[in-house]
């Protein structure tokens, strides 16, 4: 998993540490970082080496193995709730959907808030075939930009369903 809140992240390895960790597969792999700074195939985080005499507890010394995200087969996200003209460097939104799939990124309006650029940054992720799963808001079904996302899930994915309360906000401080 993936956060740049420090809160979540500490909760999580806590959580999964609680777990079953004498197979390695299952320690937790939770890093604090922006997940558009996170790719398919590179490292995100160093885990401890077993084994290595120079390990020590600071994090400092000794050797570690680089682990990337696997391809995944779902992927729930509750995601932030950024308006376009509060993000700050949309350049590395965009240059991150290059990354990702090169001349045929998706092009998305200018206008579009924080979490339509999650869409397609998870999509190489996923296997073929997997899904994923959003809290979002639901601007995008209503506005113009929205319709740069639309095109893109319906482009990549088989939509099984999008659920909206027309009767009561869900989150009514937001």
């Amino acid at each position: 998993g993936v956060d740049t809140a420090h809160y979540p992240v500490s909760l999580a390895v806590i959580n999964l540490a609680t777990r079953e960790l004498v197979a390695e597969e299952n320690y937790p792999r939770i890093a604090h970082r922006d997940f558009f700074t996170v790719f398919r195939g590179l490292g995100i985080l160093g885990l401890p080496v077993r084994g290595d005499a120079k390990l020590d507890t600071s994090g400092v010394g000794g050797s570690k193995t680089q682990f990337a995200l696997p391809d995944v087969d779902a992927v729930v996200g509750n995601l932030p709730y950024v308006r376009q003209e509060a993000i700050e460097d949309k350049g590395r939104l965009v240059e991150a959907l290059g990354k990702d799939f090169g001349a045929n990124a998706p092009h998305l309006s200018g206008r579009a808030d924080l979490h339509v650029y999650f869409w397609p940054h998870v999509t190489p992720f996923l296997y073929e075939g997997g899904y994923l799963g959003f809290l979002t808001s639901n601007s995008w079904l209503d506005v113009d930009y929205g319709k740069d996302l639309q095109k893109f899930i319906l482009d990549h994915y088989k939509l099984v369903a999008i659920i909206e309360s027309k009767v009561e906000r869900w989150f009514p401080e937001a």
